[in-house]
């Protein structure tokens, strides 16, 4: 009986830690069978089996692996009606309807863990409200915060955002880090925009490194954080249109 009893002890500590999974433990926070725990993303799991008590949410099993993290890119339509000249000759520059891009994380993800770069986002809409870049000075309901170099906005910035399909064209990336992005553009952050680097895209320029332009400093974002798609691409060669094209899947 004895030798029962520790056979059937062992098969239980494999089946629940040699496995990858673990006994009972508590979430901070539980979402679409997602523990969040907003202080760590490496403590993300997937929740097998989540109990819901009273003085908390609580998972008996959870799978063995990686959870990837999801972003998005924006891309402006330079035919629409509240794009601007320069938009225009981007777009027929870089042979596409897309004159810029905007990585996008939601809120959520930044509002607990970066309070500075949500604060300077908010800041950052109202200095471009007052310059006239943007219709509304606060967002009410935005889900994410954008980053990004802009040529009328100076250089590399965050900003808030809110989905407009009339404006722009949004793809949605998995990514292995948030957490690499964000402190990738705190790294660039004010940095200037590269007008120079846009002509690289078709005539051979010695790339700047204290200058970013849009798709540059979100296609460098996307490699380090994890993108497949860009694993073997150079971000600096990587023009709006053919941003899209790549995460399409088309080149």
């Amino acid at each position: 009986m004895r030798k029962i009893a520790f056979i059937l002890g062992i098969g239980t500590m494999v089946l629940f830690t040699g496995c990858g999974y673990k006994m009972i433990s508590k979430c901070d926070h539980y979402e679409n069978g997602v523990c969040v725990n907003p202080a760590n993303e490496h403590l993300y799991k997937k929740c097998n089996q989540p109990l819901k008590l009273k003085d908390g949410i609580y998972c008996k099993q959870w799978y063995k692996g990686m959870v990837m993290f999801k972003v998005k890119i924006a891309f402006y339509k330079a035919n629409n009606p509240k794009a601007k000249l320069v938009d225009k000759i981007i777009s027929i520059w870089t042979n596409g309807p897309y004159s810029h891009t905007e990585l996008l994380i939601e809120k959520e993800h930044i509002d607990y863990i970066y309070p500075d770069i949500a604060s300077e986002a908010t800041v950052n809409r109202v200095k471009a409200y007052i310059k006239g870049l943007e219709e509304k000075p606060f967002l009410d309901d935005f889900k994410y915060y954008m980053f990004s170099s802009s040529g009328s906005y100076g250089g590399v910035r965050y900003m808030t955002h809110e989905e407009d399909h009339s404006q722009w064209d949004y793809i949605t990336v998995p990514v292995n880090s948030i957490s690499t992005i964000v402190e990738f553009f705190k790294t660039i952050n004010g940095k200037e925009y590269d007008w120079l680097g846009i002509l690289g895209f078709v005539i051979p320029i010695k790339d700047c490194t204290e200058r970013w332009y849009c798709s540059e400093s979100d296609s460098n974002a996307l490699k380090i954080s994890g993108c497949r798609k860009l694993w073997y691409r150079e971000p600096s060669k990587i023009d709006p249109n053919k941003l899209y094209r790549i995460l399409k899947g088309e080149i």
